[in-house]
């Protein structure tokens, strides 16, 4: 039976899909904290709601085409939960097909951090150092 926590994170994924920003943002903390992939060009740390539907709303935006897909929830402990996600971006002529792992961590049932990573080692390894 799943916890509230994947329950949360599921239902979040979900409300993203549909841009449910007003679900989102009643289900973070106010000082809820999203680190994208170190990685990426650019990469940012966003800082409370405003900026949290700030960066679910500029990273969709940058792409002609961005789908988001849900491929399976593990609760790693009793506060955090790791999210793999298939993620396609299309735009012109660029198309990026790519896994993403996501590790939220959640604080009085709401997420407090979303951490955003390009392999499945360095979020387990983030999931450790984080204990």
């Amino acid at each position: 039976m799943p916890t509230e926590s994947l329950d949360v994170v599921r239902q979040g994924y979900e409300a993203f899909a549909r841009s449910d920003f007003g679900w989102m943002m009643a289900n973070c903390t106010a000082d809820v904290v999203i680190v994208q992939p170190p990685e990426r060009p650019g990469a940012k740390t966003y800082r409370g709601r405003t900026e949290f539907r700030a960066a679910f709303t500029e990273w969709p935006s940058q792409w002609d085409e961005f789908d988001l897909e849900l491929v399976d929830l593990v609760e790693l402990n009793d506060h955090q939960i790791l999210g793999t996600c298939r993620q396609h971006m299309r735009r012109g002529e660029l198309e990026v097909d790519e896994d993403r792992f996501d590790l939220f961590t959640l604080r009085d049932g709401k997420v407090a951090r979303l951490e955003l990573f390009q392999s499945l080692v360095a979020a387990r390894a983030a999931a450790d150092d984080a204990k």
